[in-house]
């Protein structure tokens, strides 16, 4: 029986006669795998790819010999090409000279989550088609700039990262797919749609359990494209923002109600008393019993509606 197994990024770094130079794993980008391998000639044989793979070539001229179901194809490679392989394929080739690479495995999650921002569609209707030693200076440019990012480290790395490689993937899409004749067309509806309708959900159902796939779904996008759209239309995370709706509803009891302590925890979706605690105290500064009597005037619980426990600002996605 033939095997199913699918190669990744970790079968190729043992396929090769040198461990990488640099990677990405240490750095934990989503969404791809950077390799870099300076190798002395070798042949590759490697199974089906699990994901699609960018090679380019640091160095050149190199000899390439890519053997294609029998059929040996011979190129010269020059400094700056690249080469593209679609996932599903296997990876026979010989390199006749030592060889300094940069290979870029792009995860289906990431794949799938452009196909749909940019075309609107499933990312199994677009096909990679391969390509072998040509020249693209913009998958040259990104993949370099990818390197850079996986050098340096530090601050920021992981947004720069996503950002170049989602560019890569448009590139990809736009120049080297069969989508390349096809225009693209928004999703069905705005993300500020999208989202007011999951922080209505969040507002309604605060003291409920709510893991980011329940909201994803409804959202109507996957769970990824969810994630980013939301931090970029609110600047939180969902866990965040969700957090902050329950301290917010928190400060809100304890400042007009005498509902104990506990029990204000499990209204605003803490189960333990002990992390509603914590998290009030490290989001205000306080306890929940300071917190309410601090806002205690003679005995009475005052109104704490002008109080701002945060700023929550919903402009952003209630506008437009």
């Amino acid at each position: 029986m033939k095997s199913k197994c699918l190669s990744t990024p970790a079968d190729l770094a043992r396929l090769m006669p040198s461990i990488p130079v640099q990677s990405s794993y240490e750095r934990g980008w989503e969404g791809i795998v950077l390799q870099r391998f300076y190798n002395p000639p070798c042949r590759i044989d490697l199974p089906r790819s699990r994901d699609p793979i960018v090679v380019l070539y640091l160095e050149g001229p190199i000899r390439l010999e890519l053997d294609q179901r029998g059929s040996i194809e011979r190129r010269w490679v020059e400094r700056g090409q690249m080469s593209l392989i679609p996932a599903g394929r296997p990876i026979r080739c010989t390199i006749k000279g030592k060889h300094d690479i940069v290979v870029v495995h792009v995860a289906t999650d990431l794949m799938a989550d452009v196909a749909f921002t940019v075309y609107g569609v499933a990312v199994h209707n677009i096909a990679l088609i391969p390509r072998l030693a040509i020249a693209d200076v913009c998958v040259d440019g990104l993949c370099r700039a990818l390197l850079t990012e996986a050098e340096r480290g530090g601050p920021g790395t992981g947004y720069v990262a996503d950002k170049l490689a989602r560019s890569l993937v448009t590139h990809l899409f736009r120049c080297h797919s069969d989508a390349s004749r096809r225009s693209p067309r928004p999703p069905p509806s705005s993300p500020s749609v999208r989202l007011r309708r999951v922080i209505d959900f969040m507002a309604i159902h605060v003291d409920e359990a709510m893991p980011l796939s329940k909201l994803a779904a409804i959202s109507g996008l996957s769970p990824s494209q969810f994630r980013r759209s939301f931090k970029e239309a609110t600047g939180k995370s969902p866990h965040q923002f969700l957090s902050d709706l329950r301290i917010e509803k928190a400060c809100e009891l304890l400042g007009k109600t005498d509902i104990p302590v506990n029990e204000i925890s499990l209204k605003c979706g803490f189960e333990w008393p002990n992390y509603f605690s914590s998290t009030f105290r490290e989001s205000t500064g306080m306890t929940p019993r300071d917190w309410r009597n601090e806002r205690k005037i003679g005995g009475q619980a005052r109104d704490t509606s002008s109080d701002e426990c945060f700023e929550l600002n919903f402009s952003d996605i209630y506008c437009a």
